[in-house]
């Protein structure tokens, strides 16, 4: 499983299995989607992640956010569509199914993988408050830490 190096400014961030990632990206634009208000980002936040989610990173995934995030504001919206996609996923069950996990691969041409098993939503929500404790410069875990998804269930 390809392993990608996750960080916002300053080199702070996280190690990650490019699929978990892919998987929170889904997850992100669902909830960019559920969003009514101007989000001024939006364009540019909805093409990074149709590059990253339809396998087209595969093997050079990053988070590219400080590209088209230039102020505090921008930030601001990034972390109401962050905090938005928690509450996704806070709706949903306890587990994402084998069905739901798979179908978001269908949409990567030559690149798919296939879930064999679900995954806990709260290990979605754990990449989730990641990301938000880098935009708000919050994150102090080791320049080394490795996310530490659990992957072994039912």
């Amino acid at each position: 499983m390809a392993t990608t190096f996750i960080d916002y400014n300053r080199d702070k961030g996280f190690w990650i299995a490019e699929i978990y990632m892919e998987l929170t990206y889904e997850y992100i634009l669902q909830a960019l989607n559920n969003i009514n208000e101007k989000i001024s980002i939006r364009e540019e936040l909805e093409d990074d992640i149709d590059f990253n989610i339809t396998g087209l990173a595969k093997g050079m995934l990053t988070l590219t956010w400080q590209s088209f995030l230039k102020d505090k504001d921008q930030e601001s919206e990034m972390i109401f569509v962050l905090e938005e996609t928690k509450k996704l996923l806070n709706s949903k069950e306890e587990f994402i199914s084998v069905k739901e996990l798979n179908s978001y691969e269908n949409k990567k041409e030559d690149v798919a993988s296939k879930w064999p098993k679900p995954i806990k939503t709260l290990e979605v929500i754990k990449i989730v408050d990641a990301l938000i404790l880098m935009l708000k410069n919050e994150w102090n875990k080791p320049s080394n830490y490795e996310m530490d998804i659990e992957y072994s269930f039912v």
